[in-house]
């Protein structure tokens, strides 16, 4: 048995999304975790379209379509929402980075490539075409073991090492953090500081941490929508319910009492599942 498998859905308050979509999402080994989020599937057969938003988060993707009009391998750093659309036969696998991960790990230059998505094939990934075609027969266990073999060979050849970025991407999440006094303790100054993030995530670092204060907003506006408003903005690190309210639609398109119901209705029609697993 592969130790990929023991990872799978693995969280104490577990949110099943886009269930319909038979979507999963599989965590990296220990070695690739600094850079990588998950391995996300989706494979299904629909009888109708479907179209779901991607919300950025200072992440990027690398994405294999085996089916469809979108056949092949695409690369997408986009830091606005967008829509994508599902129809007919669905088999998907994804590589979800961290914000700076692909910088780390494939040497991509963010700064460049977080206006459109791209096809795979323009950034030149050597070993990505037999990726692919090994890839498009194999199981899900299969994909994670080729796909992490790929990227370890990446590793070696890159050598990454976390830096300002990854430090104060976990710093952005806490609610009384001085980007300014973080950044004094490093020995680098904020001007150094953006060079990094324009670089390695494409975005300056203020517009990053609000994308990540947003993100955790979503979450737990779906993992437990009962909570009043006011307690998820001060849980991620907003004082002010209107200054909240108004980054929250920015980026998702949404005020946070839409998007709550949104996620409620999803429940409702079994597109989510909000399960507790007791360990």
């Amino acid at each position: 048995m592969l130790k990929w498998k023991c990872n799978l859905m693995q969280t104490a308050n577990d949110i099943q999304e886009l269930v319909y979509l038979g979507y999963q999402r599989v965590l990296p080994s220990v070695k690739l975790s600094p850079w990588i989020e998950c391995f996300w599937s989706a494979k299904t057969q629909l009888q109708q379209r479907h179209q779901e938003k991607l919300y950025p988060d200072g992440g990027s993707s690398l994405i294999f379509h085996f089916k469809g009009d979108a056949e092949g391998s695409w690369f997408s750093a986009l830091q606005r929402f967008h829509s994508i659309s599902f129809e007919s036969a669905v088999d998907s696998f994804g590589i979800r980075f961290k914000p700076g991960g692909a910088n780390a790990l494939l040497g991509l230059p963010m700064n460049e490539m977080v206006m459109d998505i791209l096809p795979a094939k323009d950034i030149q990934l050597k070993g990505l075409d037999l990726l692919f075609e090994q890839l498009v027969h194999a199981d899900l266990q299969s994909r994670i073991h080729l796909t992490e073999a790929w990227l370890l060979k990446q590793f070696i050849k890159q050598r990454p090492v976390s830096g300002p970025v990854q430090h104060l991407c976990h710093q952005f999440e806490v609610a009384d953090a001085d980007l300014i006094s973080t950044l004094n303790r490093m020995g680098i100054t904020r001007r150094q500081a953006e060079r990094y993030f324009y670089h390695q995530v494409g975005i300056a670092p203020n517009q990053l941490k609000m994308l990540l204060r947003i993100k955790k907003a979503r979450h737990l506006l779906k993992l437990n929508p009962e909570q009043l408003l006011v307690e998820t903005a001060l849980n991620c690190g907003y004082f002010d319910q209107a200054h909240f309210t108004h980054h929250f639609k920015k980026i998702t398109g949404y005020g946070p009492g839409q998007y709550r119901l949104k996620q409620q209705n999803r429940i409702f029609n079994k597109e989510m599942i909000i399960q507790v697993v007791h360990k």
